[in-house]
């Protein structure tokens, strides 16, 4: 791919990031309309939600969610971050707690002393093969 190229193509995912934005703020009163007098529309209270709220633990949408239970026949397991050296129970990774990536469903938990974002973190990443190499031993 040529300079020119690369160029072109980051020009234009910067103008459809840009025009996102414009786009929903035009839903707004779209989005207030058909979620007035849900739990949603109480959560949202009147205003234009925001990435923050899609986080949210109070996020009806997620709570609602969390009720699915799992298909028995899939195999849950959880990677949690956790910083410190404290009792991981009692932790959290800075932006979520240990209480709130936790769930009794897993087939397993695996604990890893990092940051939120921990995807390159050799615990990490060998926990994922071992689960890989577990499971494709189910299918032989």
């Amino acid at each position: 791919m040529s300079s020119q190229e690369r160029g072109f193509q980051s020009a234009s995912l910067v103008a459809l990031q840009a025009a996102l934005p414009g786009a929903m703020v035009s839903r707004h009163k779209d989005i207030l309309t058909i979620t007035s007098g849900l739990e949603m529309g109480k959560f949202f209270g009147g205003r234009m939600p925001t990435s923050l709220d899609g986080m949210s633990p109070k996020n009806p949408s997620l709570r609602a969610m969390a009720e699915i239970p799992v298909v028995p026949e899939i195999k849950a397991n959880s990677i949690i971050a956790v910083q410190g050296d404290g009792d991981f129970r009692k932790g959290g990774d800075g932006v979520v707690t240990y209480q709130s990536a936790h769930v009794d469903y897993a087939q397993s938990e695996f604990i890893v002393r990092s940051y939120h974002t921990c995807l390159d973190n050799p615990a990490t990443i060998e926990e994922v093969r071992r689960i890989l190499h577990e499971h494709l031993e189910e299918l032989r």
